[in-house]
């Protein structure tokens, strides 16, 4: 096994940037290990990712405020992780890759200077990101079992700061006879099995990438972008045979069915509640809290505005267009 750095100039964001993307085309690095994998919580999928390497959908910016804002408050998480712990931690630019695991790669943001780990410092939103009970997110667990397979550590410490919610701090390793530093909100034990794993699914998803064969939808909504992203308009009159996802539409004739079943049984329970509740304008019990207020509502009744004001209502309405899916069973 022979671990080997690919060094870069932070500074030279351009040919930091190329750097990536050449990588990004033969291997998986830990922050997208989540999104190739499809699992719940990810920036992206396995084809939102793949669109994205391959230039089937336009690039976002990089130089959105959350992004930014991100990069300027890693200092900030590195502070609170060091104030905690009593360690002190080095940058490594560089992109790291083992022979062992040949399509994993690992930019790491830190390593700890008095022990065999490393550090990860994440900031999140609380709307989105939850860390209910200690748990820590799926995505965060892959990107730490893809720099301890790289870099054969045998600890990581993540901490993720949230404005108003302070700083959680997370403790990974390989052994399962350490201990939760007193520090750290959680512990988390990776089975060096995992590392083949992540191996596997990022070399099946480098083959799709080399020969053009795209993963499946999962059905999240950075899917539904790619997919439109890529086939933004419709070619008149064109036309093709359905066959090969009729599977697929009847599906979705079943699911509706189960869905529309779901949605009843749902709306009976909630009437239920308001029907026990009667005048009252609240209700609390050891595990809910309910109202049952009135509201005022306003909407805009277009037609009679129409009919009043004709034309000159037209600079007033947004135009938008997007291809729309419609299905029909006719067998």
């Amino acid at each position: 096994m022979s671990i080997t750095a690919t060094n870069y100039d932070p500074a030279d964001v351009p040919a930091w940037e190329a750097l990536r993307e050449t990588f990004r085309r033969k291997a998986v690095g830990g922050s997208e290990m989540g999104s190739v994998a499809g699992l719940p919580g990810a920036f992206s999928s396995p084809y939102a990712t793949y669109c994205d390497i391959l230039g089937l959908t336009p690039k976002k910016p990089k130089t959105s405020w959350y992004l930014h804002d991100g990069r300027d408050l890693e200092e900030l998480v590195v502070r609170r992780f060091e104030q905690a712990s009593g360690f002190n931690t080095r940058h490594r630019y560089a992109i790291l890759q083992n022979s062992e695991y040949p399509h994993l790669f690992a930019n790491v943001d830190r390593f700890v200077d008095s022990e065999d780990a490393g550090f990860e410092a994440k900031t999140y939103d609380v709307r989105s990101t939850k860390f209910d009970n200690g748990n820590v997110p799926a995505p965060y667990i892959a990107q730490v079992t893809v720099y301890l397979a790289v870099t054969q550590k045998k600890r990581w410490y993540l901490s993720a700061w949230a404005y108003g919610a302070g700083t959680k701090h997370f403790f990974f390793t390989t052994d399962p006879t350490d201990t939760k530093p007193d520090w750290c909100d959680a512990m988390c034990v990776i089975p060096t099995s995992e590392f083949k794993r992540c191996e596997e699914i990022a070399a099946d998803f480098v083959m799709r990438l080399s020969s053009n064969v795209p993963p499946p939808v999962i059905g999240s909504d950075a899917d539904e972008e790619a997919v439109r992203a890529v086939n933004p308009v419709e070619t008149a009159g064109k036309s093709c045979d359905l066959g090969a996802v009729d599977g697929d539409l009847d599906r979705i004739a079943e699911l509706d069915e189960k869905i529309e079943a779901l949605e009843q049984e749902k709306e009976a329970h909630r009437q239920a509640v308001m029907q026990f509740l009667g005048d009252a304008e609240k209700g609390e019990s050891q595990r809910w809290k309910a109202t049952f207020k009135t509201t005022v509502a306003k909407r805009l009744d277009s037609k009679a505005a129409k009919a009043a004001l004709g034309d000159a209502l037209d600079p007033f309405y947004i135009e938008s267009s997007s291809r729309t899916l419609r299905l029909r069973k006719v067998g």
